[in-house]
């Protein structure tokens, strides 16, 4: 059986949502979804499509940015931080992302050094200790945006910095040539102009 998607920097919870929706808008499409830790060079083997979260695709695989959102702080409705005193609270990020503690603070001209900043290999478990009042995490757009809708985080500080990565859809040979491929395609693509509506 061939696999049909492969993810990158995806939200576990927001995925599994997603697959639902998926399931009942076009059940005969199969999904498997592989989480890469880092992003490979080329198309994982027997993928069709390909999300992937990053500053660019490689060269020679058709890609198209789908989204490109931003970051920001996010925490437990109820923890207290201010401007003033944010480099005072523990802070949690995910690794090897380019839009980062020091970037965000220095795009506000905040005086302060580069903090103690714990970091994450998913993004499940930095939103997971700032859920729980552990301190404050960044976050972008499409990881924390239904977490705040749900109460269980909120975005303190009003200031939101341009994502450098950006999420790619990457089609392989095989998946242009593929009819339920285009078709998750085209289902992905509905599903992202639903989030950008709500969003605006």
């Amino acid at each position: 059986m061939k696999r049909l998607c492969n993810w990158t920097r995806v939200c576990p919870r927001s995925a599994g949502c997603a697959r639902s929706r998926l399931r009942r808008a076009h059940p005969d499409v199969r999904l498997n979804i592989s989480t890469e830790l880092w992003e490979p060079r080329l198309m994982a083997e027997g993928a069709e499509v390909e999300i992937r979260y990053g500053l660019r695709p490689p060269d020679g695989l058709r890609a198209e940015c789908i989204h490109r959102g931003h970051y920001y702080p996010v925490c437990a409705p109820g923890y207290r931080a201010t401007l003033e005193t944010l480099a005072e609270h523990p802070l949690f990020h995910c690794t090897n992302l380019l839009g980062n503690w020091s970037q965000w603070a220095e795009e506000q001209a905040l005086d302060w050094t580069d903090p103690p900043v714990t970091y994450a290999t998913t993004f499940s478990v930095t939103m997971a200790i700032a859920a729980s009042g552990g301190g404050l995490a960044l976050a972008h757009d499409l990881i924390a945006k239904h977490l705040i809708e749900e109460g269980r985080l909120t975005a303190p500080f009003e200031y939101r910095a341009q994502m450098p990565e950006a999420y790619y859809l990457i089609l392989s040979p095989e998946g242009e040539q593929s009819e339920p491929a285009r078709r998750f395609v085209s289902w992905l693509k509905d599903e992202m102009a639903v989030d950008d509506q709500r969003a605006g």
